[in-house]
C-alpha cells in the first residue's frame, strides 16, 4: 500500500499541481501594491475634472452676460440658473438663462452704478476653492474660500 505523502509525491510529478499559499500571497500583495497606487490618482483626477467643470462654468455664463447686454443696452440685475438636463426649470422673464454642471453654484452681482459685474462658482466636491471672472479686468481666477 502506498502512503498518502507518496501518492501526492506521484500527482506532483506527473503534472498535477497548483499554486503554493506563498504564490498567491505574493499575488495578492502585488495586487494590493497597484490598488493603492491607483485610487488616490484616480480621486485627484475625479477632483481636477469637478475643478474644470466650475471654471468652464463661469468662463460660459460671460456671453450669455454680454449678449444680453448687447440686445438691452444694460447689464442683466440677475439671471437664472438652470442645471444641465434639468427641463423643469423655468427662465425668468427679466433675465438671461445660464447652465451650470452638476453640483455647481453660480453667483453673479453687478456692482451698482457701475457696468462691472462678478460672476462665481464652486463646486460643491471641492473643497477650499471658487472660481471669479471680473468683468473690469475681464479675468477668471481662482480663489480660496473661507469657510
Amino acid at each position: 500500500m502506498i502512503s498518502h505523502l507518496q501518492q501526492i509525491r506521484k500527482e506532483r510529478l506527473n503534472g498535477e499541481r497548483g499554486f503554493t499559499l506563498t504564490e498567491l500571497l505574493v499575488v495578492i500583495v502585488i495586487i494590493g501594491i497597484l490598488v493603492a497606487i491607483a485610487i488616490p490618482v484616480f480621486l485627484s483626477q475625479r477632483e481636477a475634472a469637478w475643478a474644470r467643470s466650475a471654471e468652464a462654468d463661469a468662463r460660459n455664463a460671460v456671453p450669455a452676460i454680454e449678449a444680453w447686454y448687447s440686445n438691452t443696452n444694460e447689464y442683466p440685475a440677475n439671471f437664472s440658473v438652470k442645471r444641465v438636463g434639468n427641463a423643469a426649470a423655468t427662465p425668468a422673464e427679466d433675465a438671461p438663462e445660464i447652465n451650470v454642471s452638476p453640483g455647481v453654484t453660480l453667483t453673479y452681482a453687478l456692482t451698482s452704478g457701475t457696468d462691472d459685474y462678478t460672476v462665481t462658482t464652486i463646486h460643491e466636491d471641492v473643497d477650499g476653492r471658487s472660481w471669479v471672472y471680473t468683468s473690469s479686468t475681464a479675468t477668471l481666477r481662482e480663489v480660496p474660500t473661507t469657510p
